[in-house]
């Protein structure tokens, strides 16, 4: 019995090849080997090896996620700033997906957004919103 690990598990099957752009294989438990091999494995085969237990590699793998999700789907991260309770930011929290809301430290009536939004969702926001 032959066991496929990563992507050529997927390759058998027969699923379009445009889904294997923005696919990535990740080795966790990598404190459990010599770190002489986990980054073998890394230059010869492109895996992003982790350790959950020991947090190791868990922030490239989250920054690596982000820029995948957001080529696949055409999506940007874009910050907004605007007045807390306003038209905007209420439009903001009901309409794209909203990451983090901090206060501005300059003006503590003003938050900036950040938002994961397409090119229609912000194209909307700044028409109702009348922004260049």
């Amino acid at each position: 019995m032959t066991i496929l690990t990563g992507v050529s598990a997927f390759r058998n099957l027969n699923l379009p090849e445009r889904l294997f752009e923005n696919m990535m294989t990740v080795g966790n438990k990598i404190d459990k080997i010599d770190p002489v091999e986990w980054r073998a494995r890394l230059r010869n085969d492109g895996h992003l090896p982790i350790s959950a237990t020991e947090g190791f590699g868990l922030d490239v793998l989250i920054d690596t996620l982000e820029k995948k999700v957001l080529q696949a789907t055409g999506r940007k991260l874009v910050t907004f700033r605007c007045k807390m309770g306003s038209e905007e930011a209420n439009w903001l929290m009901s309409n794209i997906a909203v990451s983090k809301v901090t206060a501005d430290e300059k003006n503590l009536n003003y938050s900036t957004v950040d938002a994961v939004v397409s090119d229609v969702e912000l194209a909307k926001f700044r028409k109702r919103f009348r922004l260049a």
